[in-house]
């Protein structure tokens, strides 16, 4: 296990962005862009127009005002798709020069499912490091958009460097059946909006580096690609006993059984000035014995001036480590009819191929030179004078 603490008093936000994309990244663009002053660019993308003035985020990009007047993409992903298209070149200024994007989507709109895996494709193409923290739908939303949500992941998955994946249905256990539905997408939001400042503030963090844009990287090529994500936080005097009983009980970690199988665990730590070092030792003590005993373990630890009296934790857990994991999600999100034929307009994950400039070898007789007058060698009626290959036609390919 590594621990590294990173104490620093400015934090380096400029080359990482935050973009939500449609109406329920809408949401948690605003709790990050109004609660978090002197945090990284955040960015919304959306073509509801009444919605991008309400939000807080500090950039906002309206998109397709021809194909939707300036409204809703009435969950339709083909709208969503084409409102993209009409004013994709927006979204350069956001991505270009970064050296981190953190996509947020929830999944099962038009927007968000139209939308996403072609910005996804975008900045990959930019060559920064993505991250991308996607919401499944509730299952009282429907079968139609559970589909969507699925197709929309299947093709996000094949493009992001990272995959965050939140079903909403994990909140539900921990929210009790009395809980209503403004409560429960507040949950979700809330875990969202906290697991993106920590990751966001570890990578931003001047010093030693240990949760940087190669941890990411590295997390992603040993593992499927896919990670279990949770989020837990504390405030005041026993904000460490907070924090752990929050993340331990965290339903999108199954209540930490996801942490009991998984062969790659990464956690963030983020305190403030005046939390201890034996605090956090603590801390780690007691979340440790809720791992797999011989999971890969890397751990880091930044402090914010702005974080005193308070104590948040990010794990990414993932199944496997190590070159041909099986994907956890391969099975789950088996798509087929409609759904099928969705993900297949959605942009693949593209894979350079060499390209050849000669498919055969040139190895015709041009002329003779300075021997073009001499009497040919004849043997047998063959012009033995003329190389072998060539009196029998052989063509060698590349």
């Amino acid at each position: 296990m590594l621990i590294v603490d990173r104490r620093s008093e400015a934090l380096d936000f400029e080359r990482t962005v935050i973009i939500g994309v449609g109406g329920g990244a809408g949401r948690i663009t605003d709790l990050l862009g109004q609660n978090w002053i002197g945090g990284p660019t955040v960015g919304l993308v959306d073509s509801d127009s009444a919605a991008l003035a309400k939000c807080g985020a500090t950039a906002k990009l309206q998109v397709g005002r021809q194909v939707t007047r300036g409204s809703g993409t009435g969950g339709d992903a083909q709208v969503g798709r084409q409102a993209l298209q009409e004013d994709e070149e927006l979204l350069q200024g956001l991505i270009e020069g970064r050296d981190l994007v953190i996509l947020v989507v929830c999944l099962g709109g038009g927007l968000g499912t139209g939308a996403a895996p072609r910005i996804m494709e975008r900045i990959r193409e930019s060559g920064a490091v993505s991250l991308c923290f996607a919401t499944l739908p509730f299952g009282f939303e429907g079968a139609h958009r559970a589909a969507m949500a699925k197709a929309g992941l299947r093709a996000l998955h094949s493009l992001a460097d990272a995959m965050i994946v939140m079903p909403n249905d994990r909140l539900v256990e921990k929210l009790g059946d009395k809980a209503g539905l403004p409560t429960a997408f507040q949950e979700s939001d809330r875990l969202i909006t906290g697991g993106v400042r920590t990751l966001c503030t570890m990578s931003a963090s001047r010093g030693s580096v240990v949760l940087d844009f190669g941890d990411l990287r590295k997390l992603v090529q040993q593992s499927t690609g896919t990670c279990s994500f949770g989020y837990g936080e504390g405030m005041g005097p026993d904000r460490v006993a907070a924090a752990l009983n929050d993340i331990q009980s965290c339903p999108l970690l199954l209540n930490d059984s996801v942490l009991a199988d998984a062969q790659s665990i990464t956690v963030g730590l983020m305190v403030g000035p005046d939390t201890t070092l034996v605090q956090t030792t603590e801390f780690m003590d007691a979340f440790s014995k809720s791992l797999n005993s011989r999971a890969h373990l890397a751990v880091g630890l930044a402090t914010d001036p702005r974080w005193e009296d308070q104590f948040s934790v990010v794990v990414l857990a993932a199944e496997s480590w190590g070159a041909g994991g099986a994907d956890p999600y391969q099975e789950e999100f088996a798509l087929d009819g409609a759904a099928s034929a969705q993900l297949q307009s959605q942009p693949k994950r593209r894979k350079r191929k060499a390209r050849s400039t000669q498919t055969k070898l040139r190895l015709d007789v041009t002329g003779k030179g300075r021997f073009k007058n001499v009497e040919p060698t004849v043997l047998d009626g063959e012009d033995i004078d003329i190389p072998t290959f060539v009196r029998r036609g052989i063509v060698i390919e590349r």
